[in-house]
């Protein structure tokens, strides 16, 4: 088995490749299709986005976790794969029927008719990879991850010239998750396409249904934002909420891939050592809020250059909803890792309490906001996220003694980094004066950042520069053995 330093890095590397890949397909897409054209597709994602906890019923958490998984636990995953694939197809019919009722044109519906496919392909993607994690085999996931990616967006912008509408961006997603599984075939195809059964199905259902109810009521209220902005404000504005919150999920979502399932890994490792699994669960905070808090905070301050770098001078819009965004995610993110830790601890019951209540406030926010603008329903999510903070410590604390102490102890570091770059990029910008260029603007400001973010973690002794000397250090031991042969 790869070490978890070393899996952490590839699954890094995949991460952020991938979701680059995605980025600069957003960038060209955003330059070649309409608000209102994207704003459909977004309707029929977010549709698939709340149906999705549904077909995933976080069987890829139950592989990484359960202690004992071989041929007859992937059969038995396999067979409530199958299961929740089928409903969550139907469902996916369903609301296809809705949006075309519901909507002055098909292409909402259209797109979630295409998108339905995936449900018929992803039973036999899922607990292969869920497999690949749970062994920290990240090279070949990466393998997968990227050419999925490259895939997607080839087909994307060839159906897009050739006269294709937002359809294509339905049609490119099936294409990732058809090469998905093309390239699992030939990683193992035991457990790639190993038959169904129903032995030990009670076990997998024990685990996942509590699990489950957790993510769901999390995806409802995430779904219903694009959902109710596009019905109430119109599908341009879906858009623009989108691409406001595009690079912020971009980045947060790239930390959360690549990290969650390791850190899942990890803390499952640890067997219930409450103890054990604190003094990880701080030191990872420590160095997710590292790496995130900086991004985000120069994002904040270079989001109107970055916005117009990226999608374009028809986007505007979304620079107000983005600046709003990333303060949530930074405040977000010195929780991101408290669902991991509760399921580690099959603490299911906790997780689906907790989120089930956390997202009814949200949807009460929503719809209090939504009437109001969008940029209400961002400052409501941030609300909503700022609450939530005090109830994820405070499961915390009852799960593994987590105090508010050690919290702040274990961020402090990030946020005085974190403020050192943003007064690095704001004195850049000042200096540059409002005739600089968009994307020299950016270039310097990134630059500023990059080398003030270096020197600080260096000098303030954050865990990070811990984790950078371990790896240079590993690279430079390589290169001269390397060099000795």
């Amino acid at each position: 088995m790869a070490s978890l330093r070393k899996s952490l890095a590839l699954s890094n590397v995949a991460t952020f490749a991938n979701l680059f890949i995605s980025l600069g397909l957003v960038i060209v897409v955003s330059r070649l299709l309409e608000p209102a054209a994207i704003g459909g597709f977004l309707i029929a994602y977010a549709v698939i986005m709340l149906i999705d906890p549904i077909r995933e019923f976080e069987l890829k958490s139950f592989v990484i976790v359960e202690p004992d998984f071989g041929l007859a636990q992937m059969r038995s995953v396999r067979m409530v794969a199958l299961g929740t694939a089928a409903l969550g197809a139907g469902l996916c019919l369903a609301g296809s029927a809705i949006l075309y009722a519901s909507y002055d044109t098909n292409l909402p519906g259209l797109c979630l008719l295409i998108l339905t496919l995936t449900f018929i392909v992803r039973p036999m993607t899922q607990p292969a990879e869920a497999l690949l994690a749970r062994q920290l085999r990240y090279g070949p996931l990466a393998i997968v991850k990227i050419t999925a990616a490259v895939i997607r967006a080839t087909v994307t912008l060839a159906l897009i010239w050739q006269g294709m509408g937002a359809e294509a961006l339905a049609i490119g997603v099936v294409a990732e998750v058809v090469s998905e599984l093309l390239c699992l075939a030939f990683i193992d195809r035991r457990m790639a396409f190993a038959r169904p059964a129903k032995r030990g199905l009670s076990h997998v259902l024990r685990f996942c249904v509590q699990l489950t109810g957790a993510q769901l009521a999390t995806r409802l209220a995430a779904a219903l934002e694009p959902l109710m902005i596009g019905a109430v404000q119109g599908l341009a504005m879906t858009a623009f909420y989108n691409r406001g919150n595009r690079v912020v999920r971009t980045f947060r979502s790239g930390v959360e891939q690549a990290t969650l399932p390791i850190a899942l890994q990890h803390f499952a490792s640890a067997k219930g050592d409450r103890d054990q699994i604190r003094r990880a669960y701080v030191r990872a905070i420590a160095l997710l809020t590292g790496l995130s808090w900086p991004v985000l905070g120069v994002f904040i301050v270079l989001a109107d250059a970055v916005i117009l770098v990226l999608f374009g001078d028809q986007w505007g819009q979304a620079v107000p909803l983005g600046q709003i965004l990333a303060l949530g995610a930074i405040v977000y993110a010195a929780s991101a890792l408290s669902h991991q830790v509760h399921a580690a601890l099959g603490e299911t019951a906790l997780l689906m309490k907790r989120d089930a209540g956390l997202a009814m406030l949200r949807l009460v926010v929503l719809v209090a906001t939504v009437f109001v603008s969008t940029v209400a329903v961002a400052w409501g999510l941030v609300a909503v996220i700022a609450v939530s903070q005090i109830v994820h410590l405070k499961f915390m604390h009852r799960s593994i003694g987590l105090t508010f102490r050690e919290t702040v102890s274990a961020v402090w570091k990030s946020a005085a980094v974190a403020l050192a770059c943003v007064g690095a990029v704001t004195a850049v910008r000042y200096l540059a004066g409002d005739g600089t260029g968009a994307v020299i603007l950016v270039i310097f400001a990134a630059a500023a950042a990059g080398v003030t973010w270096g020197a600080c973690i260096a000098l303030s002794g954050h865990p990070l520069s811990q984790e950078i000397r371990q790896l240079t250090g590993s690279s430079a031991r390589a290169h001269t053995q390397t060099s000795g042969l």
